[in-house]
């Protein structure tokens, strides 16, 4: 069961002392690891600096966003995707649903995604310009509908129903803004052609008692 009904997502602000720490430990991984150029594809599907996706810091981080989000408290999360955009990078917007097996992301066919929310949260200004979310509100209704009908195949193929272009919301915020959608609303990223690096970071949160019965 998910938190979302009618709308798509919800949003709040964090205030910088709680994602300080979590943002000097990834600053302190790209100084002390880097990352190796030739996963960067693998990276950005699934997560920059895999090692700190546990981390307490990420994982406590999580739990206080999905509070002032106002998810149940019975949600917990798996771990923290860290999702960074570079200047120059020549990805599209890329309309998808998270969840379905594709190449790179890391999802395994016919495994359940354990997944009742999505919520994310910038830990850097980000503005149409800079690599911003892209949702597309009411969506989640669409997909439910295409899924019932015509089934997940496709939808691994990349097909997706016909989305009205007007419903598409770009969520721009400064740090510490904060964000939770529904997990089947489709959603893509904007290029980043700032001059800087976009931080943020995802969690997908679910009912255990939910995806156990």
């Amino acid at each position: 069961m998910t938190p979302f009904s009618d709308s798509s997502y919800r949003t709040t602000r964090l205030p910088i002392s709680y994602w300080a720490d979590p943002l000097r430990l990834i600053n302190q991984a790209f100084r002390d690891e880097g990352y190796d150029s030739d996963r960067f594809e693998t990276y950005t599907s699934q997560t920059f600096f895999p090692v700190l996706a546990g981390a307490s810091e990420l994982r406590d981080l999580g739990k206080a966003v999905a509070y002032c989000l106002d998810l149940p408290e019975s949600f917990v999360s798996d771990g923290a995707q860290i999702a960074l955009r570079f200047p120059g990078e020549k990805k599209g917007l890329d309309p998808h649903v998270d969840g379905i097996p594709s190449e790179g992301n890391g999802v395994v066919p016919g495994e359940p995604f354990k997944c009742d929310a999505i919520i994310g949260l910038y830990l850097s200004p980000v503005t149409v310009d800079s690599g911003p979310l892209v949702l597309w509100q009411g969506s989640h209704k669409e997909i439910a509908k295409f899924i019932k009908e015509r089934g997940r195949k496709l939808l691994a193929q990349g097909v997706l129903p016909d989305l009205d272009e007007t419903s598409s919301t770009v969520i721009e915020g400064g740090a510490g803004h904060a964000f939770a959608y529904h997990p089947q609303t489709v959603h893509g990223t904007l290029p980043n052609r700032s001059l800087g690096i976009r931080y943020a970071v995802y969690w997908r949160f679910y009912d255990p008692q939910q995806q156990s019965s």
